[in-house]
């Protein structure tokens, strides 16, 4: 699946783990093959630190343990009382 079909929307968020660390942020631009995306580390809670630009390669995906946020869905694919859930991409590509 080319990331152009996943990331439809406008400013999509998504996280990664990368050496122990968990960063948060949104996608900028979406190419076939790679994201740019504007990222903060996180520490589950609240962001921390600097914000910086990344870009991220699509079979770099899996490792990272990316996510992005599901609108209007949760956790059991209700939309009772929720906003939305962090589904793994690495499923979807």
């Amino acid at each position: 699946m080319s990331l152009k079909e996943l990331f439809i929307g406008d400013y999509e968020q998504i996280r990664y783990k990368q050496s122990g660390r968990e960063y948060e942020g949104y996608v900028k631009i979406v190419n076939d093959n790679f994201i740019e995306a504007r990222m903060c580390e996180s520490n589950g809670y609240e962001k921390v630190g600097s914000w910086f630009d990344a870009i991220i390669y699509k079979q770099s995906f899996k490792g990272l343990e990316m996510e992005w946020w599901f609108e209007g869905q949760g956790c059991d694919n209700s939309a009772i009382g929720v906003s939305g859930c962090w589904e793994s991409i690495a499923d979807f590509i």
